[in-house]
């Protein structure tokens, strides 16, 4: 029996949903587009969503090449499938709309989920009033000397 993950079955009642209002608000071309794009968002989906639990579950120690490589194999197929559709005839714009489903899917399943903090780890970061932070460039994803970064900004 085929298993859906709770962060799939999101995913595809708002694609159902964004394909159902494609159907009635607009053409039935562009909701065939957007149909093509929910579906390979939602494969697309199914297969990060079981490959990432794979690689976390193995506590990404082993096996990392693997995922790597499936997760090139992956992309090379979304792309293939995209320009497959592109060359038929499917209209672009519905494609992305379906394919743009993903986003606020996963985002309504991380808020459902409210993953528990674990108290013995809460307050082991700087608080927001530590020093450090000035020391941290987010643009050199370093931590830099003072003087350092304006130096680098005044460059031509």
């Amino acid at each position: 029996m085929l298993q859906i993950d709770p962060i799939e079955r999101i995913s595809l009642a708002l694609s159902l949903g964004t394909v159902g209002a494609a159907f009635a608000l607009a053409s039935p071309r562009f909701a065939e587009a957007v149909a093509v794009g929910a579906a390979i968002e939602t494969f697309n989906l199914r297969v990060l969503v079981r490959g990432a639990r794979q690689f976390l579950a193995s506590n990404a120690t082993a096996g990392a090449g693997a995922w790597v490589f499936s997760f090139i194999v992956r992309f090379g197929f979304t792309a293939l499938a995209l320009s497959f559709a592109i060359r038929h005839g499917t209209d672009p714009r519905g494609i992305l709309l379906g394919l743009l489903v993903a986003v606020p899917a996963v985002l309504l399943w991380a808020w459902r989920e409210k993953v528990e903090v674990d108290p013995a780890l809460a307050g082991t970061g700087l608080a927001a009033d530590d020093p450090s932070w000035d020391s941290w460039s987010v643009w050199l994803a370093r931590e830099v000397a003072p003087g350092e970064e304006e130096e680098e900004d005044q460059r031509p």
